[in-house]
This record gives structure tokens, C-alpha cells and sequence, in this order.
């Protein structure tokens, strides 16, 4: 998430460009860990994503929880670099769960109840994105050919493996990739929020 605090520093020689395209492949990081579950869970016919309906149930209550779970920690990311300059942590987590330490500032600065109205509004409209878009490719019509459903789920199973380690013959993503950028506010703004819990600048 870029903001205009982090925006107003020098970024040095680094582009916007890529430092959206590494925030990008960050955030494909975790959609793509997702996906590869239910994918996964999918070569079993009891659970496919859009052949049963304990799949369809599986599938779009794991993608509302982790849309609710992103974007409440994207609102206490954005809140904690207005609120501090420096992105969201662990330890800003447990003293918001015990509201000590730096919460009450947080919470006397932040407009947290908006927050907490936008992730809900935000995740009521992922959902019913997800159910239109499960409808939307239940109802085309597809191959009896079970070799070839079966090819494709391979298919982009590795596909998703691929995004999750973030390259083909190199180096895997990792925080330390962002480092690379030689410039520490360039990659702070690379970092996504999930990123900046595990590894905190």
C-alpha cells in the first residue's frame, strides 16, 4: 500500500514502476497461496472448487475470510504509517488486541471505526465478486474429458506455484528482494502488508 508519507520520501534512483510491479508480485504472492489451496483440494471430486457444492462452500468462505483478513490489515497498515510513519507489525497487533503501548494513539488518530465499516462493506462486495465470478465459470460449459480438467488443474496449479516463489530458475520473493532495491523507503513501499508483519524495516 503506498501512502503519501512514504511517497514524500526519496525513493532515489529506483521507478515507481518497479516498485508497484514488486508490490504487485507480493500481493499475487498471497492470492496465489490461497487459490493453491483450493486448487489442491480440487483433485479430490468432493471438494472441486466448481463440481460440488461442498467445494463452491469451501472455496468462496476461504476467499471471504482471507478478503476480510486483507483488507482489515490494510486499513491498520495505512492507519499505523499515518499514525507513526512506519508500517504495520507484530507488536502493533498484540498491544491493539490489549489496547496498551501504542494503541490508544492509534486509535485517538485514526479514524479506526471507518476502518473497520470499510473492511466490512469492502469484504460484503469481494463476496458477492466471488459468487458472480464462481457463477459466472460453473455456468460455461466444460470438457467431459476428465484427462484434460485434470491437465489443466496441473496446469495452473504450477502456474500459482510459480507466483508464489516468485521466479522461474532464480532466487525465490522474499523480503530480502525488496532490499535489493538499495533504498529503504523504496522498499518499504514494496513490501505489502502481510510482508511487513513477518519482517518488520
Amino acid at each position: 500500500m503506498i501512502t503519501q508519507s512514504l511517497l514524500a520520501h526519496n525513493t532515489g534512483q529506483v521507478s515507481m514502476a518497479k516498485i508497484l510491479w514488486m508490490g504487485f508480485r507480493f500481493d499475487a504472492r498471497y492470492v496465489a497461496f490461497v487459490s493453491l489451496v483450493t486448487l489442491l483440494l480440487g483433485f479430490f471430486p468432493g471438494l472441486h472448487l466448481f463440481r460440488s457444492r461442498a467445494g463452491k462452500r469451501f472455496g468462496i468462505t476461504l476467499y471471504t475470510v482471507f478478503a476480510a483478513i486483507l483488507l482489515l490489515v490494510y486499513g491498520f497498515d495505512f492507519a499505523s504509517q499515518i499514525t507513526f510513519n512506519t508500517r504495520i507489525d507484530g507488536a502493533l497487533i498484540t498491544e491493539l488486541l490489549s489496547n496498551s503501548g501504542r494503541a490508544p494513539k492509534l486509535f485517538a488518530n485514526t479514524p479506526w471505526i471507518i476502518i473497520l465499516l470499510l473492511t466490512g462493506v469492502g469484504t460484503w462486495l469481494l463476496y458477492m465478486l466471488i459468487r458472480f465470478l464462481h457463477k459466472l465459470v460453473s455456468n460455461t460449459k466444460s470438457t467431459d474429458n476428465k484427462a484434460m480438467r485434470i491437465f489443466w488443474q496441473v496446469l495452473v496449479t504450477l502456474g500459482f506455484a510459480i507466483i508464489i516463489y516468485g521466479s522461474i530458475g532464480g532466487p525465490s520473493l522474499s523480503y530480502k528482494t525488496a532490499l535489493l532495491l538499495e533504498n529503504k523507503n523504496a522498499a518499504k513501499m514494496a513490501i505489502n502488508a502481510f510482508e511487513a508483519l513477518r519482517h518488520p524495516f
